[in-house]
């Protein structure tokens, strides 16, 4: 989902060339097996063995208290599970089967599930001039869109080499390609429930579409390593990666490991690695959440999770509007709903590996009478026990852990939309009336006599009127692929019930204007993008007629009609965002940017602070920039150190922190923001040459430092075109401050050639560059006057604003 909103600065008036107080800014937003190579370094055998020597000694002692981890895992180096089956031979050779080891691999017969290969390596789409092909040339295997160009009404083929096959195959398999070093996902995959090639979940049929990315997120949970491109969405390296869930991800990277042990092969005792039986229930539980939580995104680097590690810290879940449409591939939230459960609640042994055993290949379906289920409830427990036959009885998991299907996780077919082939097991363990009824009727129904056949039936009309109250609920609520669900659910035991039909194909009506309403935003975000602001307007309002409940349209729309100084049109669409979305931190941070433009400080702080209480960090800023123009600089101060606790790479935080504390005169604290920004935005030459500035011209020594400030300003003026007066000043500066004031003299007078060119230059500012001129001229550097001790810069003017 791409959000966006308000970004503005705010000139503080008492700066040479007019530093920007930043406020808070939304802008537009979504191999083979490595093997065992470990060579043991002279340096890893002498801290092996003064290791051993140390442990040999302690034998006698009592062993010490010490935390379950006691080593660094980030520094060991992912091998892949060939290291482990040198010493696990047995455990590895049965791992291999398990849907884990299975969820990524290279394209071969096997995993892409050969069928395809006999006779039904085509996908017809409802668009007569597509189709698609998967075909295998010698040892390689490609995917084809094979159409007519709309144009030159000719055939046309777009043919990609499928990289990597991505999922079990257990439900469905998706395809990667490369593109250069980005990888993507094909359209089309198997689906086992049509034993075939389909539309890959939110792939409108009868559309050629290549782009979608396979984001960190994705990749983290479909395979055990993979090198990313830190700061780009879906920039990899092949080279070293290791797919599948392999056994690392539980245990943490390997190489220590396997060095150690390499080293000293008589140790029993496993060393440099994680026993998840080491860990407590939670960081176990949390292990699993990484893929089988609810959350979407990664707060951070993908693959740096190490066992142990809170789950909060790797991922965060969406705002409160997440998307929860048809493009919403997964739906996994196990973790979540096995701890609603008062059977977890109640219990210190409950967790995924009862049931779960992630070394073998089983599944488990079903959970009979002496099962795990009766290790805490004896068969008398069921009150329901008594009423049922005894072949349903001994089925707890049909009736208290059911299969739901996945409403967000739709499918597109030649015939059809919106279908729900994924099931996914209810982990919150409890009492489902209709699961029961269901486990009865499919049980009296494969019954001969006539009493059981009549009872199947009286089941089947309770189970049909409560998918019909379901239904209609949902369509109350507007979860219209829920209803869709609930519609499917109600037709395949009762076909010719014609009012629900009527009734489904409505809801997928409106579920298609929903998700057309969707394409115009994401549209309008392009042209937006684009610079096409009149067409990206018509896009928002157009997806708003279609879908008046989009906060998006609406916010993004206010975001425009803000940068055109429409401000009350602004605020009217903000809070008709949050009239469908009340908790959205975006809109409320809109909204409080949209309120301080209008002069209302006071409710503008009203909604900065609800969004900042939302997690919103840019918010916490906002907030910090409003005191500000109140004058309340200490509490600035401490809202823009309280944006950095929530997140210590803030832009904002650190440039309005840098900004603030120069104005005060705190010269070295404004140093401390300048350098942290410079490592987030290492190419921003904007910051490099502030922070050069004022590692040129301080008036504290302890801030100064000329080297530094002449290795800064040079970059700054060698890399950035067309070149600028105040960039020169700077570098002349920085000669000046180490002496060299010849350079420093001839840096002035090439700033001032380059004022003379440039529009609108203030008087005042050329009459300071001669100062400087006569100044280096005398040999002397340049020092800036020293602040006031509470000086704080002018309130900010009007907000600019960039979607």
């Amino acid at each position: 989902m791409a959000d966006h909103g308000e970004n503005n600065t705010a000139d503080t008036g008492g700066s040479r060339r007019g530093v920007k107080l930043a406020a808070a800014g939304l802008f537009l937003l979504a191999l083979v097996l490595a093997g065992a190579g470990v060579y043991l370094s002279r340096q890893h055998a002498e801290d092996f063995a003064a290791e051993e020597q140390q442990a040999k000694k302690e034998k006698t002692k009592a062993p010490p208290v010490v935390a379950a981890r006691t080593y660094d895992l980030r520094r060991a180096k992912y091998l892949g599970p060939e290291s482990c089956r040198e010493c696990h031979k047995e455990r590895t050779e049965s791992f291999v089967h398990t849907d884990h080891f299975k969820t990524s691999a290279l394209p071969t017969p096997e995993t892409l599930l050969g069928d395809h290969m006999k006779g039904r390596n085509i996908l017809r789409t409802r668009n007569p001039a597509l189709h698609f092909e998967i075909e295998q040339r010698g040892d390689k295997f490609y995917f084809s869109a094979v159409g007519i160009d709309p144009k030159t009404k000719e055939p046309k083929r777009r043919v990609e080499e499928i990289a990597y096959v991505v999922g079990s195959g257990k439900i469905s398999n998706a395809y990667l390609y490369w593109r250069g070093d980005g990888l993507f996902q094909l359209p089309a995959g198997h689906l086992q429930a049509v034993q075939g090639l389909a539309n890959c979940p939110g792939y409108r049929d009868g559309h050629a579409f290549f782009d979608r990315a396979v984001i960190g997120r994705c990749l983290d949970c479909h395979a055990t390593y993979f090198k990313h491109q830190p700061g780009t969405l879906n920039t990899y390296s092949g080279d070293g990666a290791i797919l599948g869930v392999t056994c690392e991800r539980c245990h943490g990277p390997a190489s220590e490991h396997v060095a150690y042990h390499r080293a000293f092969p008589g140790e029993e005792k496993g060393k440099h690695i994680v026993s998840p039986e080491s860990l407590s229930r939670n960081q176990r539980l949390d292990q699993c959440a990484v893929c089988h939580g609810d959350a979407e995104d990664l707060a951070g680097e993908p693959f740096t999770y190490m066992p142990g590690d809170p789950v909060e810290a790797y991922v965060k879940t969406a705002p409160s509007s997440a998307k929860k449409a048809a493009t919403f591939v997964h739906t996994a939230n196990q973790i979540q709903r096995l701890r609603q459960s008062k059977c977890f609640q109640d219990s210190e042994r409950l967790e995924c590996i009862t049931c779960h055993d992630p070394h073998v290949a089983s599944r488990v379906q079903k959970v009979p009478a002496g099962g795990q289920c009766v290790s805490c409830h004896q068969p008398d427990h069921c009150r329901m026990g008594p009423k049922i036959p005894a072949p349903v009885r001994g089925d707890c998991v049909s009736c208290h852990m059911p299969g739901r299907k996945a409403n967000e996780t739709v499918f597109h077919t030649a015939s059809d939309d919106y279908v729900q082939y994924l099931e996914m097991t209810e982990h919150r363990i409890g009492i489902y009336g209709d699961a029961t009824s269901r486990a009865l009727m499919e049980w009296y129904d494969k019954q001969p006599g006539s009493h059981e056949r009549m009872r199947a039936v009286e089941l089947r009309a309770e189970l049909v009127a409560g998918l019909r109250a379901q239904a209609k609920e949902h369509h109350a609520k507007r979860e219209f692929l829920a209803e869709i669900g609930a519609w499917r659910e109600l037709l395949a035991e009762m076909p010719r019930d014609q009012e629900a039909a009527a009734a489904m194909a409505e809801a997928i009506e409106t579920q298609r204007k929903l998700d057309y309403a969707r394409e115009l935003t994401d549209l309008a975000l392009r042209q937006t993008e684009g610079g096409k602001i009149e067409d990206a307007v018509a896009s928002y309002r157009k997806a708003i007629e279609l879908d008046p409940t989009q906060w998006e349209a609406y916010n993004n729309l206010g975001v425009i009609l803000a940068a055109h100084n429409q401000i009350d049109e602004a605020l009217a669409l903000y809070r008709k965002a949050l009239e469908h979305d009340p908790g959205n931190a975006f809109a409320h941070n809109n909204l409080g940017l949209a309120l301080a433009r209008k002069g209302e400080l006071e409710n503008a702080m009203k909604e900065f602070r609800t969004a900042a209480e939302a997690g919103h960090v840019e918010a916490v800023c906002n907030l910090g920039n409003a005191l500000l123009s109140l004058r309340h600089v200490d509490e600035a101060l401490a809202q823009y150190r309280k944006a950095l606790e929530k997140d210590p790479k803030s832009v904002m935080a650190h440039n309005n922190l840098a900004l603030v504390l120069e104005e005060r005169g705190d010269w070295a604290g404004a140093v401390t923001h300048l350098r942290a920004l410079s490592v987030i935005a290492p190419q921003d030459f904007a910051v490099m040459d502030r922070l050069a500035w004022i590692l040129a011209t301080a008036p504290e020594a302890n801030a100064r430092n000329g080297e530094e400030a002449l290795m800064l300003a040079r970059r700054v003026v060698y890399n950035v075109q067309p070149e600028k007066a105040s960039y020169r000043d700077t570098l002349g500066a920085a000669y000046a401050e180490v002496g060299n004031f010849e350079s420093a003299a001839a840096q002035i007078k090439g700033a001032l050639a380059l004022a003379a060119k440039e529009e609108n230059m203030d008087p005042m500012y050329l009459s300071q560059l001669r100062k400087r001129l006569e100044l280096y001229e005398k040999g002397m550097p340049y020092r800036q006057e020293p602040k006031k001790p509470h000086a704080a810069p002018a309130p900010p003017p009007e907000a600019t604003t960039q979607p």
